[in-house]
């Protein structure tokens, strides 16, 4: 068992201050063990040059580090134990990097062939007829099959109320808390709640999920989060559900602008602000955590976010066409930079326990490039790298006052 320094800022142990949860958001990374693409070139270079990047730069919550958009029973064998193995070996260098696992809003017949472990079974009073998940039995049929094939063919919302859905999304947890991993995030948990009123549902689950924390996590906790457009995901208990938020930065073309391609000296501006869409920014959102606290401004943390599209797929407005994580990539790395100083120095000046998690690893669409994904990596480590890594590295110690 790892040796914790009590007096650290980072310390913790069966539950989260908010001091502590916040220094843990200001060094929060996108940066996934696992990824998209050739899986032997992703899985050596996530798992080696991944690790290097996350001790140079500093990181203490790497988000979405695990949890692949499609769950399936071969990866839970082959993957799992090589994702543990990469995040015992970090912990070995710092036990107090916190690494988020990721159990999402989407249920394919993959999960077919993950077996129901029998306590789990008995814990939810439900035997299986199979002793496996069944997509069948967990997908959201609502709104006149609105949810059904919402991602693609054969790929549909899982719903929270029905008993194999909430064994599977316990399962996935007990299963990433085993392996070391402190947080979890549940992904668009209003989609997967659709049916489930007052969150009874979800309130069930999570608070077995936490209590499983108590006996099992590392330090006895695990934080959770989600994508929930209320912003106020609050259990039947009074109790909010995430101990922080975490949704898209909601950015748009700057006012200033007109459509044009991007240049070396011409970026494609965007801004961020309060009242765009759902954007969390000043909602005046309050609650009690898991951990007993009360804020009248509940953490949040905005993401570069990816759902696929690019200009050569779906057009997004308000973001010349992209999704966040692609049209960030394909800026000049100088107006990359300016860009991330300015959305994390903005978001710091609501005053409301708001935190930017900085891009190091996403899928994304990279135009005139045989490369799918963007990588902080600097480019002596890594050919496709887009060399941010030491940018964000000094930014950050700046700010917290490193020399």
């Amino acid at each position: 068992m790892a040796q914790f320094d009590k007096n650290s800022k980072y310390y913790f142990d069966g539950e989260m201050p908010l001091e502590v949860l916040n220094n843990y958001l200001d060094r929060a990374m996108t940066y996934s063990l696992c990824g998209e693409g050739d899986p032997a070139k992703i899985r050596y270079h996530l798992l080696n040059n991944g690790k290097r990047v996350i001790k140079n730069v500093g990181v203490k919550y790497v988000a979405r580090a695990t949890g692949p958009w499609i769950a399936s029973g071969e990866e839970e064998a082959d993957a799992f134990p090589v994702y543990e193995a990469a995040i015992k070996e970090l912990h070995e260098f710092d036990p107090e990097i916190i690494f988020e696992a990721c159990i999402f809003e989407t249920c394919t017949n993959r999960v077919n062939n993950i077996p129901i472990e029998e306590d789990i079974q008995k814990l939810f009073g439900y035997k299986s007829e199979t002793g496996y998940f069944n997509c069948d039995n967990m997908k959201l049929t609502a709104r006149d099959g609105y949810f059904l094939n919402r991602w693609s063919e054969g790929n549909h919302v899982p719903d929270i109320t029905l008993p194999e859905t909430q064994m599977f999304f316990y399962h996935r947890a007990r299963k990433f808390i085993d392996m070391g991993y402190e947080a979890l995030h549940l992904g668009q948990a209003n989609l997967i709640g659709w049916s489930d009123e007052g969150n009874k549902c979800w309130t069930k689950v999570i608070r077995l999920i936490q209590e499983y924390a108590k006996h099992h996590a590392r330090r006895h906790y695990v934080i959770i989060d989600c994508h929930h457009p209320s912003q106020n995901f609050v259990g039947s208990d009074g109790i909010m559900l995430v101990d922080f938020n975490m949704f898209p930065l909601r950015v748009e073309v700057a006012p200033c602008e007109r459509d044009h391609a991007v240049s070396e000296d011409n970026p494609q501006r965007c801004d961020i602000h309060p009242g765009l869409g759902d954007a969390v920014y000043l909602r005046g959102i309050k609650g009690i955590s898991p951990s007993g606290w009360f804020s009248d401004k509940y953490p949040y943390m905005v993401e570069f976010d990816n759902w696929g599209s690019g200009k050569d797929h779906v057009t997004a407005v308000g973001r010349w066409g992209y999704d966040e994580i692609a049209w960030w990539a394909n800026q000049p790395q100088w107006y990359r930079h300016a860009f991330l100083k300015y959305v994390i120095e903005r978001v710091a000046a609501y005053k409301e326990n708001g935190h930017v998690a900085s891009p190091g690893f996403r899928p994304a669409q990279i135009q005139n490039s045989p490369e799918h994904n963007y990588w902080i990596d600097s480019k002596e480590h890594y050919e496709f790298g887009f060399d941010d890594e030491e940018f964000v590295k000094a930014l950050w110690n700046k700010r917290d006052g490193i020399e």
